[in-house]
This record gives C-alpha cells, sequence and structure tokens, in this order.
C-alpha cells in the first residue's frame, strides 16, 4: 500500500492483523530534539479470520479447509501486490518534502515481507511547541468513515496533537494523550461488526509503546516502566481497553529545568 505524504498511518485496514508500534522522544535542554516512530502491520494472523467471513457470507458452515486458506493468502498477497509497495527511498523522499519547515530527517526506512509492512522514521525538530505541525497521515486521506471495513485511528496517524508542556516555574509539566487505537475504534460509525469480536480480531497482537527522556530531574512520572534515562509506557490490548476515559489515558512526566 504505497501513501504519498509523509507516511501510511492515516487510514488502516479493519481487519488488520497484528500492530507493532513504537513511538519515541528526546527533548534538549534548549527544548528543541527528535521524535521517532516504527510501526509493523502483519496481515498473516488474519488469513484464518477473512477465510471464515468468507465462507460463512457464501452460506457454507465449519472452518475454512486448508485449501481455502491458501486461496485466500494468495487473494491477500495479490491485492497487497496490485498497490504500489512503499520502499525506503520513497518514504525518505516523500518526508523530505513534506516536513515543516525547521524540522530534518535524519532516518527513514520500510520495508515488506510477506504479509507484514514495516517502516521506521526519526526526526529532529526545532522546539517543542512546533511538534504538533507534524502529521503522519497525507493531508489529502479521507476519513475512513465513509468506506465499509476501514477505519482512521487517529491516535496514531496523529499521536502529538494533544502534546503539551506547561512552565510551571522550577519545573516543566509535559502532557499528552496516549496513543490508544481501541478508543478510535469506539468512536468509529458504521461499524460492520460487533464491537468484542472486532476489538478481538483487530488488537489481539497489538503493542504500543511510547518513550520519552527530558534533559532534567525527574520529579514525578506515570511510566510503566523505566530503563536507565529512558521513560516507557507500554500498552497492552488489555490495559488499552480499560484505559479508556482513565488516568491510564495520559502520558505525564514532570522534571526539572
Amino acid at each position: 500500500m504505497k501513501k504519498t505524504g509523509i507516511v501510511l498511518v492515516g487510514t488502516l485496514i479493519l481487519l488488520t492483523g497484528c500492530f507493532d508500534i513504537e513511538m519515541g522522544m528526546k527533548l534538549e535542554k534548549n527544548l528543541s530534539g527528535t521524535f521517532g516512530m516504527s510501526m509493523t502491520i502483519d496481515m498473516e494472523p488474519m488469513i484464518l479470520t477473512m477465510a471464515s467471513i468468507q465462507k460463512s457470507f457464501s452460506g457454507e458452515e465449519g472452518p475454512p479447509t486448508e485449501a481455502e486458506l491458501a486461496e485466500m493468502r494468495e487473494e491477500m498477497m495479490s491485492d497487497m501486490d496490485a498497490d504500489e509497495e512503499l520502499t525506503g527511498e520513497e518514504l525518505r523522499r516523500d518526508m523530505e518534502t513534506d516536513l515543516p519547515e525547521g524540522f530534518e530527517l535524519i532516518s527513514a526506512d520500510a520495508e515488506r515481507s510477506g504479509l507484514a509492512t514495516s517502516f521506521n522514521f526519526l526526526v529532529s525538530f526545532p522546539h517543542i511547541d512546533r511538534l504538533g505541525e507534524l502529521e503522519l497521515s497525507q493531508p489529502g486521506d479521507e476519513p475512513a468513515g465513509g468506506a465499509a471495513g476501514e477505519m482512521d485511528f487517529d491516535s496514531i496517524s496523529n499521536p502529538l496533537q494533544g502534546l503539551e508542556l506547561i512552565d510551571e516555574g522550577e519545573t516543566y509539566l509535559l502532557v499528552s494523550d496516549a496513543p490508544n487505537p481501541v478508543e478510535d475504534l469506539g468512536e468509529q460509525e458504521n461499524m460492520m461488526f460487533d464491537m468484542e469480536e472486532m476489538f478481538d480480531n483487530l488488537f489481539g497482537n497489538l503493542r504500543v509503546a511510547f518513550t520519552i527522556e527530558v534533559p532534567g530531574e525527574i520529579v514525578e512520572h506515570n511510566a510503566t516502566r523505566v530503563e536507565g534515562e529512558k521513560l516507557i509506557w507500554e500498552f497492552t490490548p488489555e490495559t488499552l481497553k480499560k484505559g479508556v476515559g482513565t488516568d491510564i489515558d495520559q502520558i505525564r512526566v514532570r522534571f526539572r529545568k
């Protein structure tokens, strides 16, 4: 699947199998810094689900046969091959073209293996107040509500829109909405399947992580774990599901100037 613009996370297929998403920000003393993201979308786990749905729609009963599973995999591979494949060179070129003024591309790469598509990038930003200008979806992308079977994961395509740095005098308070595709799911209209069924199909293997490094002494935080200088918020399908509308829905760190 090829997208021009910055990257291909604006609109994702409803029955995507496995998400693995990592985002990270490192903030410098002058409030400039870097932001990076890596993401893998693997359709392989969805072969059984898609073949089962197709068989059910045809009125047949029972689980898919090995031949039907092989046919579904071939069909899914064919659909992916029909689109232009996003390459690392294309990703780097498009990002360099579309980055806001003052942002610089440090690295970017993309690859596909079978039914899995992966990409990653790292950019520098001039000031944290401008991070909201970094959009991870093409401005011309249409919202997914108009097409059955597609969804718009806004918390992934625009993960920095809710980020805010509050000057408290001797300290800064950095707050941001946690990236939560489960919450995005609950906001979609014209859903094709039951919510619980969709959650199991779509997010059974979901992993979302956000890391932050700040320049000053950390006073408090709500990260799930710490590795050296890195604060790490790591979410599983169940914690994301429970976190909607709760304190877990927000990333927070207070640090000294």
